[in-house]
């Protein structure tokens, strides 16, 4: 017997072979057979970048991963599967959890119909292909890992893993592999891959530089802190990428990622992909400037810290809505205006909304919103040069070279307009009790929204404090809460009985 997720990869292989998709990259996989030349292989390569850029992939790794940390806030109670997700209420048969399971390993699929029949060495160009199908198979792998099961750090019993697949080979009833067979798998891929790729792309392509720039963070979720130092050092010293600065960076989420000299690696979609309001688009999930949903929005936590600087240009990423004067006229509030001071203030607000019996300002984020000019159009960013600065940062800190990691926060908060007593020296770390608190929280304010605060936190055995006003739960939730991992599918066990479920679910 087969998995679900396979038996409905051979039944969209078999209607969907000959369509053609508008997004960019473009096209469906395609069979073996129509891998004999370097045209078939980028045709079928194009498919594989388009199972990632279908909402059932990015969009619900987004609710997965986003939703329960702690820099959001659910503005009303919701019968959405995804309020669920926010609360750590997950259930086995909860749909987040099965669509993008299926979807990944869809997009999985796709990527081994080129890997496995594409042999190392018969041209560079198709030696690139297949290197951009190997870190995009990698990518997927490491999303999955990071979802379902527990993080390297807490490996030490030999966890349950994910279901590595690295063939088309149909294998009736696959078990789960380990955590540290799981991740090996994705480093394994990146060295391959990078090894492969020698064409200079843009941010909407796997190349080498986004292979050594993955190989970075995967180490730095292992604790292998030189390697993660070392691929940052590949990427920051390679000269290819730019930090953007000034009013550049505070429209960085509106650039094309092809026009991005930051972006390492995003999910490019284009207008004639865009869903439009009220579909299936991220920032319809933040704001409703366009006509969205926003349903989430900045925790109180996350603007008592970004606020703390009036002058920071991360502030462009979110947009507070406006007040209303004496006369009932509206007061646009500019970002840096909404302190804490207002947060649960029910005077002066015309569009609040209601949560547990307070009033709160809306405030979108916009990070998923008007890339080129386009209302609900963005590219979902997965890798850019701040990381790299600030892995290199968190790694430091923990091989106790203090110093370096301290200079790396700083050049990001230059970056982002900050200077003088609002930068930190190791005599002054602004509350801090270790500069590892300084990197974390760093990485708190220049990601955010961006899929990695929760796994942040809880790979360094960290808790999640959601106490803070407006969370349904005021709960702190610790790194060993079962709930912090994603259920495996009902679905998925029922057709599987190797498949073994989380503890807790």
């Amino acid at each position: 017997m087969k998995t679900a997720s396979f038996l409905i990869i051979l039944s969209i292989l078999g209607l969907t072979a000959g369509c053609k998709l508008d997004i960019k990259p473009t096209d469906i996989s395609g069979a073996s057979s129509q891998l004999k030349d370097v045209t078939g292989i980028q045709y079928a390569t194009n498919g594989t970048y388009a199972e990632l850029a279908s909402y059932n992939y990015y969009r619900f790794f987004h609710v997965l991963a986003e939703y329960s940390s702690d820099d959001v806030v659910w503005d009303n109670p919701s019968s959405d599967p995804a309020w669920n997700i926010y609360n750590y209420n997950q259930y086995t048969s909860i749909s987040p959890a099965l669509q993008f399971w299926q979807q990944a390993y869809y997009s999985i699929y796709a990527a081994n119909n080129i890997i496995v029949n594409v042999k190392d060495g018969r041209s560079s160009a198709t030696d690139q292909l297949k290197g951009e199908n190997l870190f995009l198979r990698a990518l997927v792998h490491f999303d999955l890992v990071r979802l379902y099961s527990k993080p390297y750090t807490q490996d030490s019993l030999g966890q349950l893993g994910i279901v590595i697949r690295d063939s088309t080979y149909f294998q009736d009833s696959p078990k789960r592999s380990t955590v540290k067979q799981t991740y090996n798998f994705i480093l394994q891929d990146l060295i391959h891959a990078a090894r492969l790729m020698t064409q200079v792309k843009t941010g909407s392509y796997a190349t080498k530089a986004a292979a050594y720039a993955l190989l970075s963070r995967v180490n730095l979720y292992m604790n292998r802190n030189n390697q993660a130092i070392a691929y940052a050092d590949s990427v920051i010293n390679a000269g290819q990428y730019q930090l953007l600065t000034g009013t550049t960076y505070g429209q960085y989420f509106t650039l094309n990622p092809d026009m991005n000299k930051e972006t390492i690696f995003a999910i490019h979609r284009t207008e004639k992909q865009d869903l439009g309001a009220g579909q299936y688009e991220l920032g319809d999930l933040y704001n409703t400037l366009n006509g969205g949903y926003g349903e989430m929005h900045p925790s109180n936590y996350y603007l008592s810290l970004i606020n703390q600087h009036p002058e920071d240009l991360r502030l462009n990423f979110i947009n507070p809505e406006y007040a209303l004067d004496s006369t009932g006229s509206k007061i646009a509030l500019k970002p840096g205006t909404a302190d804490t001071s207002l947060i649960e203030s029910k005077a002066g607000f015309a569009y609040h909304m209601n949560i547990n019996g307070h009033n709160w300002p809306q405030i979108d984020i916009t990070k998923y919103s008007n890339q080129e000019g386009f209302a609900t159009l963005a590219s979902p960013v997965i890798l850019r040069l701040a990381e790299m600065y600030l892995n290199r940062a968190e790694a430091n800190a923990k091989l106790g070279n203090l110093q370096a990691a301290i200079d790396d926060v700083n050049l990001i908060r230059t970056r982002a307009g900050l200077s003088g007593n609002s930068l930190y020296t190791l005599g002054d770390l602004k509350g801090h009790t270790t500069v590892l608190q300084v990197v974390l929280e760093e990485r708190r304010l220049e990601l955010a929204w961006e899929g990695q605060r929760k796994f942040d936190l809880y790979r360094n055995n960290l808790p999640m404090d959601r106490t803070y006003p407006g969370s349904q739960q005021r709960v702190m939730i610790m790194p060993d809460n079962p709930f912090i991992l994603i259920p495996v599918p009902l679905g998925e066990i029922s057709l599987n009985h190797n498949l073994v479920q989380n503890p807790g679910y």
